[in-house]
Protein backbone atom coordinates (compact mmCIF):
# COMPACT_ATOMS: atom_id res chain seq x y z
CA UNK A 1 0.00 0.00 0.00
CA UNK A 2 1.64 3.28 -1.08
CA UNK A 3 -0.13 5.32 1.60
CA UNK A 4 -2.14 8.49 1.06
CA UNK A 5 -0.49 11.48 -0.65
CA UNK A 6 -1.62 13.79 2.16
CA UNK A 7 -4.58 14.66 4.39
CA UNK A 8 -8.08 14.21 2.99
CA UNK A 9 -9.74 17.49 1.97
CA UNK A 10 -12.81 18.38 4.04
CA UNK A 11 -16.24 17.70 2.54
CA UNK A 12 -19.23 20.05 2.54
CA UNK A 13 -22.81 19.73 1.27
CA UNK A 14 -24.26 22.24 -1.19
CA UNK A 15 -27.98 22.39 -1.99
CA UNK A 16 -29.12 23.77 -5.33
CA UNK A 17 -32.52 24.31 -3.71
CA UNK A 18 -31.04 27.24 -1.76
CA UNK A 19 -30.90 30.71 -3.39
CA UNK A 20 -27.62 31.12 -5.32
CA UNK A 21 -26.67 34.17 -3.25
CA UNK A 22 -26.63 32.12 -0.03
CA UNK A 23 -25.99 28.49 -1.01
CA UNK A 24 -22.24 28.76 -0.32
CA UNK A 25 -22.52 30.84 2.87
CA UNK A 26 -22.18 27.99 5.37
CA UNK A 27 -19.05 26.82 3.54
CA UNK A 28 -17.13 30.03 2.94
CA UNK A 29 -17.74 31.37 6.45
CA UNK A 30 -15.35 28.63 7.59
CA UNK A 31 -12.59 30.35 5.60
CA UNK A 32 -13.14 34.04 6.35
CA UNK A 33 -9.83 34.13 8.22
CA UNK A 34 -7.97 33.46 4.97
CA UNK A 35 -9.48 36.37 3.05
CA UNK A 36 -6.39 38.60 3.15
CA UNK A 37 -4.15 35.79 1.93
CA UNK A 38 -6.61 35.17 -0.93
CA UNK A 39 -6.66 38.86 -1.85
CA UNK A 40 -2.85 39.08 -1.78
CA UNK A 41 -2.40 35.95 -3.87
CA UNK A 42 -4.74 36.98 -6.66
CA UNK A 43 -3.54 40.57 -6.67
CA UNK A 44 -0.15 39.11 -7.58
CA UNK A 45 -1.66 37.17 -10.49
CA UNK A 46 -2.92 40.22 -12.40
CA UNK A 47 -0.10 42.32 -13.84
CA UNK A 48 -2.10 44.17 -16.47
CA UNK A 49 -4.27 47.24 -15.94
CA UNK A 50 -6.29 46.17 -18.97
CA UNK A 51 -6.99 42.74 -17.46
CA UNK A 52 -7.98 44.33 -14.15
CA UNK A 53 -10.39 46.69 -15.88
CA UNK A 54 -12.11 43.83 -17.69
CA UNK A 55 -12.39 41.79 -14.49
CA UNK A 56 -13.86 44.83 -12.71
CA UNK A 57 -16.42 45.18 -15.50
CA UNK A 58 -17.50 41.57 -15.05
CA UNK A 59 -17.75 42.12 -11.31
CA UNK A 60 -20.07 45.07 -11.92
CA UNK A 61 -22.26 43.15 -14.38
CA UNK A 62 -22.46 39.69 -12.82
CA UNK A 63 -26.13 39.03 -13.54
CA UNK A 64 -25.74 40.03 -17.18
CA UNK A 65 -22.65 37.93 -17.88
CA UNK A 66 -22.87 35.01 -15.45
CA UNK A 67 -26.48 34.51 -14.29
CA UNK A 68 -26.80 32.23 -11.25
CA UNK A 69 -23.05 31.60 -11.27
CA UNK A 70 -22.52 35.34 -10.82
CA UNK A 71 -25.07 35.43 -8.01
CA UNK A 72 -23.13 32.67 -6.24
CA UNK A 73 -19.94 34.73 -6.57
CA UNK A 74 -21.68 37.84 -5.23
CA UNK A 75 -22.92 35.89 -2.21
CA UNK A 76 -19.45 34.51 -1.54
CA UNK A 77 -17.91 37.99 -1.71
CA UNK A 78 -20.48 39.33 0.73
CA UNK A 79 -20.07 36.43 3.15
CA UNK A 80 -16.27 36.66 3.14
CA UNK A 81 -16.18 40.45 3.24
CA UNK A 82 -14.02 40.83 0.14
CA UNK A 83 -14.44 42.69 -3.12
CA UNK A 84 -16.43 40.80 -5.73
CA UNK A 85 -13.57 41.39 -8.20
CA UNK A 86 -11.34 39.14 -6.08
CA UNK A 87 -13.96 36.38 -6.25
CA UNK A 88 -14.12 36.85 -10.04
CA UNK A 89 -10.32 36.43 -10.18
CA UNK A 90 -10.53 33.26 -8.08
CA UNK A 91 -13.19 31.83 -10.34
CA UNK A 92 -11.14 32.50 -13.43
CA UNK A 93 -8.05 31.06 -11.80
CA UNK A 94 -7.66 28.56 -14.66
CA UNK A 95 -7.39 31.36 -17.19
CA UNK A 96 -5.22 33.54 -14.93
CA UNK A 97 -2.66 30.77 -14.49
CA UNK A 98 -1.64 31.32 -18.09
CA UNK A 99 -0.05 34.57 -16.97
CA UNK A 100 2.76 32.60 -15.30
CA UNK A 101 6.28 32.16 -16.64
CA UNK A 102 5.72 28.86 -18.41
CA UNK A 103 6.16 25.14 -18.01
CA UNK A 104 7.68 23.80 -14.79
CA UNK A 105 10.94 21.92 -14.67
CA UNK A 106 9.79 18.47 -13.57
CA UNK A 107 12.37 16.20 -15.15
CA UNK A 108 15.44 18.38 -15.62
CA UNK A 109 17.41 17.05 -18.58
CA UNK A 110 15.03 14.08 -18.77
CA UNK A 111 16.91 12.20 -16.08
CA UNK A 112 15.86 11.14 -12.59
CA UNK A 113 16.41 12.02 -9.81
CA UNK A 114 16.98 15.76 -10.07
CA UNK A 115 17.45 18.77 -7.82
CA UNK A 116 13.83 19.56 -6.93
CA UNK A 117 14.74 23.12 -6.05
CA UNK A 118 14.92 23.88 -9.79
CA UNK A 119 11.16 23.31 -10.07
CA UNK A 120 10.00 26.87 -10.34
CA UNK A 121 6.61 27.62 -11.86
CA UNK A 122 3.04 26.51 -12.40
CA UNK A 123 1.52 24.88 -15.46
CA UNK A 124 1.36 21.11 -14.93
CA UNK A 125 -1.34 18.48 -14.29
CA UNK A 126 -1.70 14.75 -14.83
CA UNK A 127 -4.96 12.84 -15.38
CA UNK A 128 -5.26 9.08 -15.93
CA UNK A 129 -8.21 6.83 -16.78
CA UNK A 130 -7.56 3.10 -16.46
CA UNK A 131 -9.72 0.13 -17.39
CA UNK A 132 -9.50 -3.12 -15.42
CA UNK A 133 -9.69 -6.58 -16.94
CA UNK A 134 -13.44 -6.64 -16.21
CA UNK A 135 -13.72 -3.23 -17.97
CA UNK A 136 -14.44 -1.15 -14.88
CA UNK A 137 -12.91 2.31 -15.27
CA UNK A 138 -11.38 4.44 -12.53
CA UNK A 139 -9.97 7.93 -12.83
CA UNK A 140 -7.13 9.69 -11.04
CA UNK A 141 -5.60 13.13 -11.25
CA UNK A 142 -2.91 15.37 -9.85
CA UNK A 143 -3.62 19.08 -9.94
CA UNK A 144 -0.38 21.05 -10.06
CA UNK A 145 -1.43 24.62 -9.31
CA UNK A 146 1.54 25.79 -7.21
CA UNK A 147 -0.93 27.13 -4.67
CA UNK A 148 1.03 28.44 -1.66
CA UNK A 149 1.04 26.06 1.31
CA UNK A 150 -0.75 28.64 3.45
CA UNK A 151 -3.72 28.51 1.03
CA UNK A 152 -3.94 24.76 0.53
CA UNK A 153 -6.29 24.38 3.48
CA UNK A 154 -8.84 26.09 1.20
CA UNK A 155 -9.07 22.93 -0.93
CA UNK A 156 -12.39 21.19 -0.37
CA UNK A 157 -14.75 18.53 -1.65
CA UNK A 158 -18.38 19.41 -2.30
CA UNK A 159 -21.41 17.10 -2.42
CA UNK A 160 -24.06 18.77 -4.57
CA UNK A 161 -27.72 17.98 -3.83
CA UNK A 162 -31.06 18.86 -5.40
CA UNK A 163 -34.37 17.91 -3.72
CA UNK A 164 -32.39 15.83 -1.25
CA UNK A 165 -30.72 13.74 -3.98
CA UNK A 166 -26.95 13.61 -4.33
CA UNK A 167 -26.07 14.70 -7.87
CA UNK A 168 -22.28 14.74 -7.81
CA UNK A 169 -19.12 15.30 -5.79
CA UNK A 170 -16.40 17.66 -6.96
CA UNK A 171 -13.17 19.29 -5.83
CA UNK A 172 -12.46 23.00 -5.76
CA UNK A 173 -11.28 25.80 -3.51
CA UNK A 174 -13.24 27.87 -1.00
CA UNK A 175 -14.76 30.80 -2.91
CA UNK A 176 -14.53 28.95 -6.25
CA UNK A 177 -17.87 27.82 -7.70
CA UNK A 178 -16.55 25.55 -10.46
CA UNK A 179 -15.00 22.08 -10.22
CA UNK A 180 -11.58 21.00 -11.46
CA UNK A 181 -12.58 17.36 -11.13
CA UNK A 182 -15.68 15.49 -10.02
CA UNK A 183 -17.88 12.42 -10.38
CA UNK A 184 -21.54 11.41 -10.62
CA UNK A 185 -22.85 8.06 -9.36
CA UNK A 186 -23.61 5.74 -12.27
CA UNK A 187 -22.65 8.42 -14.75
CA UNK A 188 -19.23 9.82 -15.44
CA UNK A 189 -16.17 11.49 -13.95
CA UNK A 190 -14.25 14.42 -15.35
CA UNK A 191 -11.05 16.36 -14.77
CA UNK A 192 -9.47 19.38 -16.40
CA UNK A 193 -5.84 19.78 -17.47
CA UNK A 194 -4.32 23.01 -18.69
CA UNK A 195 -3.62 23.46 -22.40
CA UNK A 196 -1.61 26.34 -23.84
CA UNK A 197 -2.07 27.71 -27.34
CA UNK A 198 -0.56 31.17 -26.98
CA UNK A 199 -2.25 34.48 -27.69
CA UNK A 200 -3.77 36.93 -25.25
CA UNK A 201 -5.22 34.14 -23.16
CA UNK A 202 -6.84 35.98 -20.29
CA UNK A 203 -8.24 38.85 -22.38
CA UNK A 204 -9.66 36.46 -24.97
CA UNK A 205 -11.18 34.38 -22.17
CA UNK A 206 -12.80 37.31 -20.41
CA UNK A 207 -14.23 38.61 -23.69
CA UNK A 208 -15.76 35.16 -24.12
CA UNK A 209 -17.35 35.47 -20.67
CA UNK A 210 -18.94 38.72 -21.82
CA UNK A 211 -20.46 36.74 -24.68
CA UNK A 212 -21.98 34.18 -22.29
CA UNK A 213 -19.39 31.42 -22.78
CA UNK A 214 -18.55 29.02 -19.93
CA UNK A 215 -15.21 28.71 -18.19
CA UNK A 216 -14.13 25.02 -18.45
CA UNK A 217 -14.43 24.66 -14.67
CA UNK A 218 -17.97 26.03 -14.59
CA UNK A 219 -18.95 23.86 -17.54
CA UNK A 220 -17.67 20.75 -15.78
CA UNK A 221 -19.70 21.53 -12.67
CA UNK A 222 -22.80 22.18 -14.78
CA UNK A 223 -22.47 18.85 -16.56
CA UNK A 224 -21.87 16.97 -13.31
CA UNK A 225 -25.12 18.37 -11.92
CA UNK A 226 -27.23 18.15 -15.08
CA UNK A 227 -25.88 15.37 -17.29
CA UNK A 228 -26.43 11.76 -16.23
CA UNK A 229 -24.44 9.81 -18.82
CA UNK A 230 -20.92 9.52 -20.19
CA UNK A 231 -22.03 9.78 -23.85
CA UNK A 232 -24.05 12.90 -23.08
CA UNK A 233 -21.18 14.49 -21.15
CA UNK A 234 -18.69 13.76 -23.93
CA UNK A 235 -21.04 15.21 -26.54
CA UNK A 236 -21.34 18.50 -24.62
CA UNK A 237 -17.65 18.73 -23.77
CA UNK A 238 -16.90 18.31 -27.47
CA UNK A 239 -19.42 20.90 -28.65
CA UNK A 240 -19.77 23.69 -26.04
CA UNK A 241 -17.87 26.93 -26.58
CA UNK A 242 -15.46 27.60 -23.72
CA UNK A 243 -13.31 30.50 -22.52
CA UNK A 244 -9.90 28.81 -22.88
CA UNK A 245 -8.17 25.82 -24.48
CA UNK A 246 -8.28 22.75 -22.24
CA UNK A 247 -8.00 18.98 -21.96
CA UNK A 248 -11.14 17.33 -20.58
CA UNK A 249 -10.40 13.83 -19.28
CA UNK A 250 -13.55 11.73 -18.85
CA UNK A 251 -14.43 8.23 -17.61
CA UNK A 252 -17.73 6.33 -17.66
CA UNK A 253 -19.39 3.04 -16.76
CA UNK A 254 -19.21 0.81 -19.81
CA UNK A 255 -16.37 -0.89 -21.64
CA UNK A 256 -13.98 1.61 -23.26
CA UNK A 257 -15.72 4.63 -21.72
CA UNK A 258 -12.68 6.79 -21.22
CA UNK A 259 -11.51 9.73 -23.29
CA UNK A 260 -9.13 12.66 -23.54
CA UNK A 261 -10.87 15.56 -25.27
CA UNK A 262 -8.49 18.18 -26.64
CA UNK A 263 -10.31 21.48 -27.02
CA UNK A 264 -9.75 24.91 -28.45
CA UNK A 265 -12.21 27.62 -27.41
CA UNK A 266 -14.59 27.11 -30.30
CA UNK A 267 -13.86 23.63 -31.62
CA UNK A 268 -12.70 20.11 -30.96
CA UNK A 269 -9.09 19.46 -31.90
CA UNK A 270 -8.92 15.77 -30.98
CA UNK A 271 -10.64 13.00 -29.03
CA UNK A 272 -8.66 9.95 -27.92
CA UNK A 273 -10.65 7.09 -26.40
CA UNK A 274 -9.97 3.81 -24.63
CA UNK A 275 -10.05 0.96 -27.13
CA UNK A 276 -9.55 -2.41 -25.47
CA UNK A 277 -9.39 -4.31 -28.78
CA UNK A 278 -6.22 -2.48 -29.84
CA UNK A 279 -3.17 -4.70 -29.81
CA UNK A 280 -1.02 -1.84 -28.58
CA UNK A 281 0.65 -0.79 -25.37
CA UNK A 282 -1.48 1.49 -23.22
CA UNK A 283 -4.76 0.34 -24.82
CA UNK A 284 -6.16 -0.16 -21.30
CA UNK A 285 -5.29 3.32 -20.01
CA UNK A 286 -5.01 6.92 -21.18
CA UNK A 287 -2.71 9.49 -19.60
CA UNK A 288 -2.73 13.23 -20.23
CA UNK A 289 -0.34 15.83 -18.89
CA UNK A 290 -0.31 19.19 -20.69
CA UNK A 291 0.74 18.40 -24.24
CA UNK A 292 -1.16 17.41 -27.36
CA UNK A 293 -0.65 13.71 -27.96
CA UNK A 294 0.81 14.33 -31.42
CA UNK A 295 3.53 16.59 -30.00
CA UNK A 296 6.55 15.80 -27.86
CA UNK A 297 6.73 17.32 -24.37
CA UNK A 298 9.63 19.63 -23.66
CA UNK A 299 12.57 17.58 -22.31
CA UNK A 300 12.54 19.27 -18.92
CA UNK A 301 8.86 18.40 -18.34
CA UNK A 302 8.31 14.90 -19.68
CA UNK A 303 5.88 13.66 -17.04
CA UNK A 304 4.04 11.82 -19.82
CA UNK A 305 6.99 9.51 -20.52
CA UNK A 306 7.46 8.56 -16.89
CA UNK A 307 3.75 8.25 -16.17
CA UNK A 308 3.28 5.87 -19.11
CA UNK A 309 6.31 3.85 -18.01
CA UNK A 310 5.06 3.60 -14.42
CA UNK A 311 1.59 2.48 -15.53
CA UNK A 312 3.00 -0.06 -17.96
CA UNK A 313 5.46 -1.49 -15.44
CA UNK A 314 2.70 -1.96 -12.84
CA UNK A 315 0.54 -3.80 -15.34
CA UNK A 316 -3.18 -3.69 -15.85
CA UNK A 317 -4.22 -5.76 -12.84
CA UNK A 318 -2.39 -3.61 -10.30
CA UNK A 319 -2.62 -0.22 -12.02
CA UNK A 320 -6.42 -0.46 -12.25
CA UNK A 321 -6.75 -0.45 -8.44
CA UNK A 322 -6.88 2.66 -6.27
CA UNK A 323 -3.61 1.70 -4.59
CA UNK A 324 -1.90 1.13 -7.92
CA UNK A 325 -3.17 4.36 -9.44
CA UNK A 326 -2.25 6.46 -6.40
CA UNK A 327 1.25 4.95 -6.44
CA UNK A 328 1.73 6.32 -9.96
CA UNK A 329 0.28 9.70 -9.05
CA UNK A 330 2.49 9.79 -5.95
CA UNK A 331 5.76 9.09 -7.82
CA UNK A 332 8.17 11.76 -9.04
CA UNK A 333 7.83 13.51 -11.46
CA UNK A 334 4.09 12.78 -11.83
CA UNK A 335 3.96 14.17 -8.32
CA UNK A 336 6.25 17.16 -8.12
CA UNK A 337 6.83 20.33 -6.14
CA UNK A 338 3.81 22.02 -7.73
CA UNK A 339 1.33 19.20 -6.99
CA UNK A 340 -1.50 20.66 -4.94
CA UNK A 341 -3.97 17.79 -4.72
CA UNK A 342 -4.52 14.20 -5.80
CA UNK A 343 -8.01 12.84 -6.52
CA UNK A 344 -9.36 9.36 -7.18
CA UNK A 345 -12.82 8.78 -8.71
CA UNK A 346 -15.10 5.96 -9.85
CA UNK A 347 -18.25 6.63 -11.90
CA UNK A 348 -19.49 3.11 -11.12
CA UNK A 349 -19.59 3.65 -7.37
CA UNK A 350 -19.55 7.45 -7.09
CA UNK A 351 -16.31 7.19 -5.10
CA UNK A 352 -14.45 10.49 -4.87
CA UNK A 353 -11.57 11.34 -2.58
CA UNK A 354 -9.16 14.25 -2.70
CA UNK A 355 -5.89 14.42 -0.79
CA UNK A 356 -4.21 17.76 -0.12
CA UNK A 357 -0.53 17.55 -1.08
CA UNK A 358 2.04 19.63 0.79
Amino acid sequence: NPGPPGPVAPTFNLSLDDPPESRWSHIVREYVGAKQAIVDYFDNQVHSKEVQEVLDDIGANMDKYLGDTGKEMQGIAQQMGIDVGVVVMLNFGYELRHLGPGRPNTTGNATLPMDRSTFHSAGACTSIVVQSEDYSVIHGRNLDWNLPDELRHLILQVNVFRSGKLLCTGTGIAGFVGFLNGVTLNGFSGSINERLLGGSVILDAIQAVRAGVHSPTHLLRQLLTEQSSYPGAVAQLVAERITAPVYFIVAGLARDEGAIITRDRNKLDDIWQLHSSWDKPYAWFLLETNYDRWTEPVPYDNRRKYGNEYMSSLGRQQASTYDGLVSVLNTWPVRNNETTWTSLMSPKTGYHITYIVY
